[in-house]
């Protein structure tokens, strides 16, 4: 809602002194519900995003053979934690790093994470469609 009320700030205020000036609550009212509907629809439309996304993104793991379960096991915390290491993914998921380690590969393979850091050691692996979803519409104006 932030951002809609941002977008149409100079709307917004001009409305405000209307209410101060002539008491027009009702204008006010409809411009705000207006906002809140905007809302909710670009919501429900990066929800669906989403869900595409990560169904997508799931059934090419699930074409991995045998690796499919420990990447499908960091898949599923990739969607609470975008951007992980080696040492997180085995230290939340309680895996070897190994195991972890592979996990993240096969998913790079995948096009689903990418390394981030360049590094042989200490890698850094990020979920980027999922973070571009999240981020659409959250630029600074």
């Amino acid at each position: 809602m932030s951002l809609y009320l941002k977008q149409n700030r100079a709307l917004y205020y001009e409305l405000l002194q209307q209410v101060r000036e002539n008491g027009t609550w009702e204008v006010w009212l409809e411009f705000f519900l207006q906002g809140v509907t905007h809302t909710a629809q670009q919501a429900l439309a990066t929800i669906e995003k989403i869900n595409k996304l990560f169904d997508s993104d799931a059934a090419q793991i699930e074409q991995l053979g045998k690796a499919r379960f420990s990447s499908d096991l960091v898949f599923e915390f990739l969607k609470k934690m975008p951007q992980v290491s080696v040492a997180l993914v085995a230290q939340e998921l309680n895996i070897s790093e190994p195991t972890a380690r592979t996990a993240l590969i096969h998913l790079e393979q995948l096009n689903i994470v990418q390394e981030i850091t360049g590094k042989r050691r200490d890698r850094t692996y990020v979920y980027r469609k999922y973070l571009d979803i999240l981020e659409k519409g959250a630029e600074p104006l």
